[in-house]
């Protein structure tokens, strides 16, 4: 599944940053994604959940958004691979 232009833009600007973490504010501020007349927080804020729950962002903290790192996840899940052969 290809990403929305929002979602493009929201991993655009945080490729760009050293650190690859924002908030929900510097991304609505700074991502050029805020193109909503009212409530904009709450639709950036749902994109961003979408986008979580599809393992494109990691959520830091509340509000706090990163790049998913699937090295990471693999070394911290390691249980997932290790466990394959006693399911069988």
């Amino acid at each position: 599944m290809s990403n929305s232009l929002k979602q493009s833009l929201i991993l655009k600007y945080l490729r760009s940053k050293e650190n690859q973490i924002a908030t929900l504010n510097e991304i609505l501020q700074n991502a050029g994604v805020n193109t909503y007349y009212c409530n904009g927080e709450k639709h950036i804020g749902a994109i961003l959940s979408n986008m979580v729950k599809n393992r494109q962002l990691t959520r830091v903290k509340k509000g706090t958004f990163k790049i998913f790192d699937y090295k990471e996840f693999l070394t911290n899940n390691k249980y997932l691979i290790d466990d394959a052969d006693t399911l069988f």
